[in-house]
């Protein structure tokens, strides 16, 4: 299963990678240079032995629309210090390419 993590800069795509893959979070800022970061991770549902392959990727927000078709979901991530309007854009932009 694919998700995509995409969002601005300084959003905390990178942190929530890491946290996925168990390592600590980091207080000090560290920019991704690559257009697409991806981890694995092997998630298990308490109540059942499955273990579901999760492939998370962190996905620019400018080519987050090269990336979002055959993903099963995507996860919109946005600095709590501005305000969500800022977001809609993107938002809008993603789903009426998705749709048409």
């Amino acid at each position: 299963m694919r998700i995509l993590v995409s969002g601005r800069k300084k959003s905390g795509k990178s942190s929530l990678l890491r946290r996925l893959k168990g390592l600590p979070h980091r207080a000090e800022y560290t920019e991704t240079k690559e257009p697409v970061a991806a981890v694995s991770v092997n998630w298990n549902y308490k109540a059942t032995t499955d273990v579901i392959k999760v492939d998370a990727w962190e996905v620019r927000e400018e080519n987050l629309q090269s990336y979002i078709h055959g993903s099963a979901a995507v996860i919109l991530m946005y600095q709590a210090s501005e305000p969500f309007e800022v977001c809609l854009p993107i938002i809008n932009k993603i789903i009426i390419k998705t749709l048409a």
